[in-house]
């Protein structure tokens, strides 16, 4: 049941983002909107820490990491969908390279969360509480 929630989670996410991405694509071409733009740090830097977050959140549970990692993802791309959607309703200036670096910074978040998880936290049976010993 839990894996049926976490792929529709996902599906979602990326259901939100092709949406979005048809009504980013022309607005992506303009001049002030550059690849290293501080509002790209910004989208990189909070889509690694909340998928950092999230998936070391649901470390707690008996999901799987492949499934946490898919979680994760799906919780970045929506919340990163609601944003750039926020953004086109004249909040903001939309992009779809906000949901570029969206992705990417998914991805290092999550490299990050499991070197942390499986190599740096002792291994505790699924379900303990994290320690981290010093």
């Amino acid at each position: 049941m839990v894996v049926v929630y976490g792929l529709r989670i996902v599906q979602y996410g990326v259901v939100m983002a092709s949406l979005l991405s048809l009504g980013l694509a022309q607005q992506a071409q303009a001049a002030d909107d550059a690849w290293w733009g501080k509002d790209k740090q910004a989208h990189f830097f909070v889509s690694s820490g909340i998928a950092a977050a999230t998936y070391l959140w649901l470390g707690q549970s008996q999901m799987e990491p492949f499934l946490r990692m898919g979680v994760s993802t799906g919780v970045v791309l929506g919340l990163g969908a609601i944003k750039e959607v926020w953004d086109v309703l004249g909040h903001g200036h939309p992009s779809w390279k906000d949901m570029t670096w969206n992705v990417i910074g998914s991805v290092v978040g999550l490299v990050v969360a499991w070197v942390v998880e499986y190599w740096l936290w002792p291994k505790a049976p699924r379900g303990a509480p994290l320690r981290v010993a010093f």
